[in-house]
């Protein structure tokens, strides 16, 4: 083998600057270019950087020949032990008449620049190798893998490959503020610090560099308009990801028209452990969740908690329903399920009532905002049996009805459910009257309830009055949220700050956390300090929340008291 000179050396040196690579090899080698009778034969610089190989022709004119990326090597095979073949995904390479230990070598260093670079990468994503005179073998310094998973290695090498400026800042992030903070979360919209905004193709060498990477166990790429590039990333990443449990893709514009690869891409992948998904407000549509479900449908592993509202109309919630019924797998696994925001009729209210029936394990459900304005179908939704594992319950934005006793059918969805602890039925026009509120919260149907949010109900002294004398006897609530209620003042009022202070300050009283905010539109004013300077003998409250009501100085001065007390 011919020695490589000075001038050669520089101009690979030259070569390896751009992404900072280290050289791994070099030599003068017979390198043949062409096939069969144009088949030509001739001496070059054979170089390996850590990224990329490079063919040079030798001094003086050192210009380079070719070069292709690692990522670009489809096989590495050596037809005799003085023969090796690099074939790219496009094009090819043959190196001929070398020493046999040369021929291993080469193979060799291939095989580790790809072991370096993607730590995480398994023999099924490695280029075929078929070296004569043995199997390679794992350089032991690669052991060490640096910090989150070699992810800076990684992100360099595929910045390389798509040709696109590394983000200095995005690794000094990660070297830095992750690895001393034991992150695991890799967010899209965070990881940048520059001021500018990221560009598609940075944001896909930041996905590709995930790829293999086996360190971040939750990935958000949330709140931004998904371009092809992103998304063609995203699906290569789902394909060959084996660690990530989470994956937030919520508010991610122009998810339908790519939601049918990724969801094959999430599911197709046996390896892939993710068990939370929140695809929340991606407007997918019908279609797109009609998609998803056909992916659910077949899932393999468990999902602990799926996040699809604000989504789609009945059509894709119906097929959302049929799907995840069908698949015990995950009705055995989920505790956590959100499709609020999305359209439920009677139809698809009994398709979820079937989903709900065979969840063991929910412990938290959302359907706020599924009925629109129309008639409430809690009698449809209601499981056929009752569930002992629910602790919160968002009902929020679905109209309650009482003409014909419509209520009552809310009252029996409730009784299905004697776990929950929190209940959310803020702007739900809940009324106002003491015997329903009374029904609904004696205790018999929320045994265990420990915070309520009736927010924005126009609810007024007469509901402050109500609800204050129902927990007067349900001693055990410890949160209530009574937002915005008082639109308008009413002869009551004392009567309803009074009552308030008297279970408020009760010695048997829970309340940890009271939410008395107020707005423009619904604000106590002079009447909310009285009842501050009330609260001095309180022995329970941790928070209160009085902001809003207009009330001035007085309520300034009351507060410090509360708080010198």
């Amino acid at each position: 083998m011919v020695d490589v000179t000075s001038e050669e050396r520089e101009a690979i040196q030259n070569l390896l600057k751009p992404y900072g690579q280290e050289l791994i090899f070099r030599a003068k080698l017979f390198v043949s270019t062409g096939e069969n009778k144009k088949k030509q034969t001739e001496l070059r610089v054979v170089a390996l950087g850590s990224h990329r190989l490079y063919v040079l022709k030798p001094a003086p004119k050192c210009s380079l020949v070719q070069d292709a990326h690692i990522l670009d090597i489809t096989e590495v095979s050596s037809p005799s032990s003085t023969e090796i073949t690099i074939k790219f995904k496009s094009g090819s390479l043959s190196i001929e008449n070398a020493p046999e230990s040369t021929v291993t070598e080469i193979g060799q260093k291939i095989y580790n620049l790809h072991l370096s670079n993607f730590p995480g990468i398994g023999e099924a994503d490695l280029p075929k190798f078929n070296i004569s005179g043995g199997r390679l073998d794992r350089d032991p310094d690669l052991d060490e893998i640096e910090a989150c998973g070699g992810f800076v290695g990684a992100y360099r090498c595929v910045c390389d490959f798509l040709g696109t400026p590394v983000l200095r800042d995005v690794c000094w992030h990660v070297e830095t503020l992750f690895t001393f903070n034991d992150v695991r979360t890799f967010n899209l919209g965070e990881i940048d610090l520059r001021k500018e905004k990221m560009s598609p193709m940075d944001a896909k060498a930041l996905l590709m560099a995930l790829n293999f990477n086996q360190y971040f166990t939750t990935l958000e790429v949330s709140h931004t308009k998904l371009s092809s590039e992103v998304s063609t990333a995203l699906t290569g990443l789902l394909q060959a990801n084996n660690t990530l449990e989470t994956l937030n893709l919520a508010r991610l514009g122009n998810l339908k028209d790519s939601i049918a690869q990724i969801s094959t891409a999430l599911f197709a992948n046996k390896e892939l452990n993710l068990t939370r998904i929140d695809l929340s407000d991606c407007r997918i549509e019908d279609k797109g969740m009609t998609a998803l479900a056909s992916s659910l449908g077949s899932f393999f592993r468990g999902i602990v908690s799926l996040n699809v509202s604000q989504n789609c109309g009945k059509q894709g919630m119906v097929a959302l329903a049929k799907a995840l019924e069908s698949n015990q797998t995950i009705t055995d696994t989920l505790e956590e399920l959100d499709i609020s925001g999305n359209k439920l009729d009677a139809e698809a209210a009994k398709a979820w009532s079937g989903v709900l029936s065979k969840c063991w394990n929910l412990q938290k459900l959302d359907v706020s905002a599924v009925f629109g304005d129309g008639r409430p179908c809690y009698g449809q939704l209601q499981p056929t049996r009752a569930s002992k594992t629910l602790k919160v319950l968002k009902l929020a934005d679905n109209k309650i009805v009482t003409k014909d006793s419509l209520h009552l059918e809310l009252l029996q969805f409730f009784r299905m459910f004697p776990s929950v602890q929190e209940l959310d039925l803020s702007n739900t026009g809940f009324p106002a009257e003491q015997s329903i509120i009374n029904n609904f919260f004696d205790g018999s149907a929320l045994p265990h309830l420990r915070t309520l949010d009736v927010s924005d109900n126009d609810l007024g002294d007469a509901g402050l009055v109500a609800f204050a004398s129902a927990f007067m006897a349900f001693k055990r609530l410890e949160v209530f949220r009574f937002q915005r209620n008082f639109v308008r003042r009413t002869k009551a009022r004392a009567t309803a700050m009074t009552i308030l202070s008297k279970w408020v300050n009760a010695d048997n009283s829970s309340l940890r956390e009271l939410h008395l905010a107020g707005s423009p539109k619904s604000a106590l004013k002079q009447d909310l300090p009285p009842f501050v300077f009330q609260l001095m003998v309180n022995k329970t409250l941790t928070l209160l929340d009085v902001s809003g009501h207009s009330a001035g100085d007085s309520l300034g001065l009351a507060v410090g008291k509360l708080l010198q007390n």
